[in-house]
This record gives structure tokens, sequence and C-alpha cells, in this order.
């Protein structure tokens, strides 16, 4: 049986700052890697995504 969840997260979305397409469980995936980023000071600023 599967839940709305797992159904949700395997839907796609298109990045708002790199503009591809990717099912939300890798978005969140790259959006944790972006936040490792800012923390190491690899990137500058960090550009939350937004989920509707």
């Amino acid at each position: 049986m599967s839940s709305a969840w797992d159904e949700r997260r395997h839907e796609q979305m298109t990045h708002p700052v790199f503009g591809y397409r990717l099912p939300y469980h890798r978005l969140y995936e790259l959006q944790a890697r972006i936040v490792a980023k800012v923390l190491t000071g690899e990137l500058d600023r960090y550009y939350p995504l937004e989920v509707k």
C-alpha cells in the first residue's frame, strides 16, 4: 500500500535556482548539500526551496 508521502516524494518539481526537474526526495538531498556548502564557506548564500 502506498502512502501519500511515497506518492508525493516521487512527483517532480523544477528547482528554482538550477532549473532542472527532480523528484522531491532528490530535491531535499540537493538542498541538504547546498546547506553543507554554505556552512563550509563554499557558497555565500542559501536559497531556500519553497514547496507548494
